[in-house]
């Protein structure tokens, strides 16, 4: 009768296969236990490194990753105080052994241990193919760094665009010159990276919670 989903993107397609059928958009959100575990994170105090994280999951990842590989290597030559954390079951390519002593691996956890992990970082990674099956994706790595006050750069995407608000609630990329540019910025300037951090923590408080329902969901099961 009806479809729910998860995108913009989703949406539309859906729409164009099956002509006629409502869909329905219904953002994925934290529930009230990982919003919990997520306010009750602290940071840990500077050690002077700045942490550039990228928490993958699975090695389906590899290649997103791929896409900024030139440009993590280049950050971390000319910063010389960044490191990279990465968490789950991806493959670091090859160039990156020259630097192993600055790279911090995490094995794959449990989502409920995922907050104390990403809050340890002072950047989100969030690098995306330029395909159509990843612009159907979500914000979730977005919005589970916000939960815990860490700023996100992100590739850009029709989907990324309508979530994250470019230079407020994070940076979003189109190229490699953009990542580059934004990572640098953010590296530079502590300040920007809280503020950042905090308009969107704001905003996943206020929007992206289980009791924050969509309501043309509401709606659709009424009728």
């Amino acid at each position: 009768d009806g479809y729910i989903v998860s995108t913009f993107n989703l949406k539309n397609a859906v729409e164009k296969s099956f002509p006629g059928k409502k869909v329905i958009i219904n953002r994925n959100v934290a529930s009230m236990e990982m919003m919990i575990l997520s306010l009750c994170t602290k940071k840990e105090e500077s050690d002077g490194k700045i942490r550039l994280g990228y928490f993958s999951g699975s090695k389906t990842h590899n290649e997103d990753f791929e896409s900024i590989k030139d440009v993590i290597l280049s950050i971390m030559d000319k910063n010389k105080q960044v490191c990279l954390m990465i968490g789950g079951q991806i493959e670091l390519p090859k160039e990156f052994n020259t630097i192993s002593d600055r790279i911090e691996k995490f094995d794959f956890v449990s989502w409920k241990k995922l907050p104390q992990l990403i809050a340890k970082a002072d950047i989100n990674l969030m690098p995306l193919e330029n395909t159509f099956f990843h612009a159907c994706k979500s914000e979730n790595k977005w919005m589970e760094a916000a939960f815990v006050h860490v700023p996100t750069v992100a590739t850009w995407n029709t989907e990324l665009e309508t979530a994250i608000e470019d230079g407020v609630t994070g940076y979003l990329c189109k190229n490699s010159s953009d990542w580059e540019t934004k990572l640098q910025k953010l590296i530079d300037e502590e300040p920007l990276r809280t503020k950042i951090a905090e308009n969107a923590n704001r905003k996943v408080r206020q929007n992206y919670t289980t009791y924050n329902l969509e309501a043309e969901v509401l709606e659709l099961f009424s009728e």
